[in-house]
């Protein structure tokens, strides 16, 4: 499967990255884009490898979430919708008391267009790189971020 389409345009990753603070960034775009090793970006960072596990599960969810913020600020976006999206990083990641899992479910079920962020949500975390991949002709982003 070719994840490329399901994951939105460059506009939109670069505005999700740019939320991200300095080191969530470089550990983020070095482990994903530059395909490094834990303790690799330990080291260049000056971080433990705890401290860059830590930050790389920070970055991901605060990516997805900052990803799916831009998605929301869509002004063609129902109003229903943009009570429910919100929660879909949650709802993704099954974090969600069951009240609002059923709401959500039942929205995407009934909604193409939210069912669709929610499964490029998904889609996000597993193919993480190539969601940054644009970010890497960016005259910003061409090495790598220390």
């Amino acid at each position: 499967m070719n994840p490329q389409p399901l994951l939105g345009n460059a506009s939109t990753t670069s505005r999700a990255f740019a939320c991200l603070n300095q080191t969530e960034r470089a550990v983020l775009w070095n482990i994903e884009a530059e395909r490094m090793s834990i303790d690799e970006v330990a080291a260049i960072l000056c971080l433990s490898s705890k401290e860059v596990v830590i930050s790389l599960t920070h970055a991901r969810v605060r990516f997805r979430s900052w990803w799916l913020q831009v998605q929301h600020r869509n002004p063609r976006r129902a109003s229903e919708c943009t009570q429910i999206l919100p929660l879909l990083v949650r709802y993704n990641r099954r974090a969600l008391p069951q009240s609002q899992t059923r709401a959500v479910t039942a929205h995407t079920q009934s909604c193409l267009g939210c069912g669709i962020l929610v499964e490029e949500a998904g889609h996000l975390g597993s193919h993480l790189r190539f969601a940054l991949k644009p970010l890497a002709t960016s005259a910003s982003n061409t090495t790598s971020i220390h």
